[in-house]
């Protein structure tokens, strides 16, 4: 007899009756019925279920707009922060397929798991955007990364230390891998009148000397940027 079977308390129900309705029905029903009532704790900062339905809706919008819809696989790449919630539920909102995994794992592992799963989007932190525009090109079926959470730190000497950030219209350039492939070109101009002769540039804004990685070029989605400008964030034009 398994130890249960003699120890289980009486007063508690040894299975439970589980809803006929999808997981996101539950979370819009506690909503409505107990709005402020918490639904999870980061940090020391309570989320109640109204708002995580209401950033949950609008992450849905959005994905819905990119044309990601039911038995697309949207990939998960973030640790445990309240957008891995409003995620998830958007990706179930829509009918898709969330497809978290671990933000430890390393590139070789990431695009394994994108085209297994052949994952239309990716969600996951600021911090990773050079990491997965990298291996964007191996993974044919990615077509949208869409960054939240956390800002890359940029640690600079004000004596020795040039930090450069160029904005430009999106016209100037035709295609996101010409800005890649022109900027990179000019970057390993400067890096070879500074000495450093083993420059050369990859892709996808990758610039590598003896197989190590020394500059990324940033060029992807914010989270926030996107759903204001598509008019689903507070205070959106």
């Amino acid at each position: 007899m398994l130890w249960h079977k003699k120890r289980w308390p009486s007063t508690v129900k040894k299975s439970l009756d589980y809803p006929d309705e999808p997981l996101f029905a539950i979370l819009d029903k506690t909503a409505a019925e107990h709005p402020d009532a918490p639904s999870t704790i980061y940090s020391g900062v309570t989320h109640p279920f109204s708002e995580v339905k209401d950033h949950a809706d609008r992450i849905a919008n959005f994905l819905a707009s990119k044309g990601i819809g039911k038995g697309d696989r949207v990939a998960i790449m973030l640790p445990n922060i309240p957008e891995f919630v409003y995620s998830f539920y958007a990706i179930q909102k829509i009918g898709a397929i969330a497809v978290p995994f671990n933000t430890m794992y390393k590139g070789r592992e990431i695009l394994h798991i994108l085209n297994d799963s052949g994952a239309r989007a990716i969600i996951t932190l600021s911090n990773f955007a050079p990491l997965i525009n990298e291996l964007k090109p191996d993974a044919p079926a990615l077509e949208h990364i869409i960054l939240t959470g956390e800002r890359t730190l940029l640690f600079v000497h004000p004596e020795s230390t040039v930090a450069v950030q160029i904005v430009h219209h999106r016209e100037f350039f035709p295609t996101i891998e010409e800005t890649y492939q022109r900027v990179g070109e000019i970057l390993v101009e400067v890096l070879k009148k500074f000495g450093v002769h083993d420059a050369w540039y990859k892709h996808r804004g990758s610039i590598r000397v003896r197989g190590d990685k020394i500059v990324e070029q940033h060029h992807y989605f914010d989270m926030v940027t996107m759903l204001t400008q598509l008019g689903v964030m507070p205070g959106a034009g």
